[in-house]
């Protein structure tokens, strides 16, 4: 090790010396609040949007990084720093490469845990991972099918894919049936079928909501959008880890998506 190097080491204990365990503790704690702040929001808002957040897993990645930002590395800091300690420096740099490298895989894990893509089949809307397209895509290059994964984007909500059999009766029963032909993914993660909703709207028939719940719920519902009843459109999406119903709304004159509405009956 080099004499300029020990100096620079030297240094920085001196300088790291002047905190106490708690101080260090608390300046920790608080850079770790706002690194989480801010993933907090691509979580909530981006990746897992409205009702995806508690229906589709945005709850559970919120709590692994906030095991690893706000919890684990404050505690490290808390049980080893100790003020004047000699190779106290090293002792911070491995705490914060620990930190560093246990977060980056909690955000890998959680962004690969998204619905990345939302797919319209069968009269039912169901959100797949990137690592569900994935397979998907080994499956049907395992059977000679070449097949894109679906354009997904780091910060923007799930991309909106529909499946549309043929209209021909003898098209359309072969369609089907190699639908659910063996070695075949299902049916929704058929990328090769896959037909983008990004400039239209499903062809799926969308849900009369006044049927759907009931009048208190209702009003509470078109309290939400500022646009007439008449130009928003309901879509029934399947949760992948709850039985609540979530309805996909859409905006019948732009085709965007204005929200994922988780409604309790």
């Amino acid at each position: 090790m080099s004499t300029s190097w020990k100096q620079k080491t030297k240094s920085s204990d001196a300088w790291l010396g002047q905190f106490s365990r708690l101080r260090a503790f608390s300046v920790h704690l608080i850079i770790g609040l706002v690194i989480f702040s801010i993933l907090s929001a691509l979580i909530i808002f981006i990746w897992y949007p409205a009702a995806l957040f508690y229906t589709d897993g945005g709850w559970q990645g919120l709590r692994i990084i906030a095991g690893v930002d706000i919890v684990l590395g404050p505690a490290l800091t808390l049980m080893f720093f100790k003020k004047h300690k000699p190779g106290l420096t090293l002792d911070v740099s491995v705490i914060a490469t620990l930190q560093i490298i246990a977060l980056i895989i909690g955000i890998i894990t959680v962004y690969h845990s998204r619905p990345a893509v939302i797919t319209f089949a069968s009269n039912a809307a169901i959100g797949f991972t990137p690592s569900q397209l994935k397979d998907a895509q080994n499956q049907l290059a395992a059977l000679n099918i070449q097949a894109d994964t679906p354009n997904t984007n780091l910060v923007s909500w799930p991309a909106l894919y529909e499946i549309v059999p043929p209209t021909d009766k003898a098209q359309r029963k072969t369609f089907f049936n190699e639908m659910y032909k063996a070695g075949y993914p299902i049916p929704h993660l058929r990328i090769d079928q896959y037909n983008s909703l990004q400039n239209r709207l499903p062809t799926t028939a969308a849900v009369n909501i006044e049927n759907a719940v009931d009048a208190a719920t209702l009003k509470e519902i078109l309290s939400k959008y500022k646009i007439d009843q008449g130009d928003l459109l309901f879509y029934r999406y399947s949760p992948r880890y709850t039985n609540d119903t979530v309805f996909i709304v859409l905006d019948k004159n732009t085709h965007e998506v204005l929200d994922y509405l988780l409604v309790n009956k």
